[in-house]
């Protein structure tokens, strides 16, 4: 008798727990389409959090992150298409995602940190040249906004290239040379060093290549900032052309009220003279 019970009950939780997920399952495929704004949006955002909060691992995490980092980005662009604003917790929550990235990414392995730091900064560098694309067709508070998540962008692949060139000074400084101790004479070829040591010259070598790269990464960031200074610009002189042709138009119409006037005051002046002119004939 106990077992039957026991089966009955034990069935009776497997179809409550197969119910639930069907159902979870059908809001989950429903919420995954929805944008800021929508009934369905608030969901979307909570599977997302029990998401990373079930990921194990910081390469899980780090992975999460991006792609829900890069999922506001999509709804940013599916908003300007829709022609609707976009709200600042859009963006600060992007911005979030992308450094929880980075964090995730220091707590990793050693052996997977640098390579998971180079993704981020592929990726995030990806969406930043996203939302430079969206920026043109957008309205100017749009542009704002977007502008804002832009920045925010560049900011975290900047974190993310100065935490790799810590992490290469700390390689350089641990693969160094210690203290010397006694030698013996040099035999063979005078110029080879222990395997996995480095010479200082390697070290300069490396430390400068750092260094390019760094700049070169501060000139695309600044001409990306400029694009975005042009873009802006030529929307505020889009306005303005508008209001230019407004402007000369009335001053035509002007020009030919007064010629008007001119010609009436004249054909007066011509009526009066021919009126005194007939009162002088005999």
């Amino acid at each position: 008798m106990k077992l039957v019970f026991a089966t009955k009950l034990v069935s009776a939780i497997l179809a409550a727990i197969m119910g639930a997920t069907a159902v979870g399952g059908g809001i989950a495929w429903a919420a995954s389409d929805s944008l800021p704004g929508d009934i369905l949006y608030p969901a979307k955002l909570t599977i997302e959090n029990v998401q990373l909060a079930l990921a194990s691992t910081p390469q899980a995490r780090v992975n999460l992150n991006l792609q829900f980092g890069e999922e506001r980005v999509a709804e940013m662009l599916a908003l300007v298409e829709a022609g609707s604003p976009i709200t600042e917790p859009v963006v600060t929550r992007m911005e979030q995602q992308f450094r929880h990235a980075l964090e995730e990414a220091r707590q990793a392995p050693e052996q997977e940190r640098a390579r998971l730091m180079e993704q981020i900064a592929q990726r995030v560098q990806t969406q930043a040249q996203v939302l430079e694309r969206i920026h043109a067709g957008a309205s100017e508070e749009t542009q704002a906004r977007l502008q804002q998540a832009q920045h925010a962008c560049l900011q975290v692949h900047e974190a993310v290239q100065a935490a790799l060139g810590e992490m290469n000074q700390e390689r350089n400084r641990d693969n160094a040379p210690g203290e010397p101790g006694p030698t013996e004479p040099p035999s063979g070829n005078p110029a080879s060093t222990p395997e996995g040591d480095q010479s200082p010259e390697r070290q300069q070598e490396q430390q400068r290549e750092q260094e390019q790269q760094r700049g070169q990464q501060q000139e695309q960031n600044q001409q990306q900032e400029q694009n975005q200074q042009q873009n802006q610009e030529q929307g505020q002189n889009q306005q303005q052309e508008p209001t230019q042709q407004q402007n000369q138009q009335q001053e035509q119409d002007q020009q030919q009220n007064q010629q008007q006037e001119q010609n009436q005051q004249q054909e007066q002046n011509q009526q009066q003279e021919q009126n005194q002119q007939g009162g002088q004939r005999p």
